[in-house]
């Protein structure tokens, strides 16, 4: 099970382990975003930080409906005490966890500030 916790009465954040191959692991407190349906964003400065490898160059959609060019690198997370491959997407803002992380999970918030941020995995 991984808990968070609710920043704000708008945000739920969970800390995420990320590393390379080439570096030692970062904790990252990311913002659970369900619009966003890739694993993980993070900015250029914490991805030069990790030397993560870019793989792809994509056009993602934006919340504002428009199309940018993002550049897409290679990565793995701690998740739920696993070692887990994902792909790290290059937004300018503060990291976002997306759906494609979520998959096969149970997402519980107690939307309040400070309310618990609950994510396990569902049984199958």
């Amino acid at each position: 099970m991984i808990l968070g916790r609710m920043r704000s009465e708008t945000e739920a954040v969970v800390r995420v382990s990320i590393r390379s191959q080439a570096r030692q692991p970062l904790s990252v407190e990311a913002v659970v975003d369900t619009g966003f349906d890739g694993f993980l964003s993070m900015p250029p400065s914490t991805i030069g930080s990790l030397a993560l490898v870019q793989i792809a160059e994509v056009f993602a959609e934006l919340a504002n409906g428009e199309e940018a060019p993002t550049r897409v690198f290679e990565a793995e997370a701690e998740w739920d005490g696993r070692a887990v491959p994902i792909e790290v997407a290059e937004f300018d803002c503060e990291p976002l966890l997306g759906m494609r992380l979520l998959a096969g999970y149970h997402l519980g918030i107690d939307v309040t500030n400070g309310g618990r941020v609950e994510i396990r995995l569902l049984r199958r």
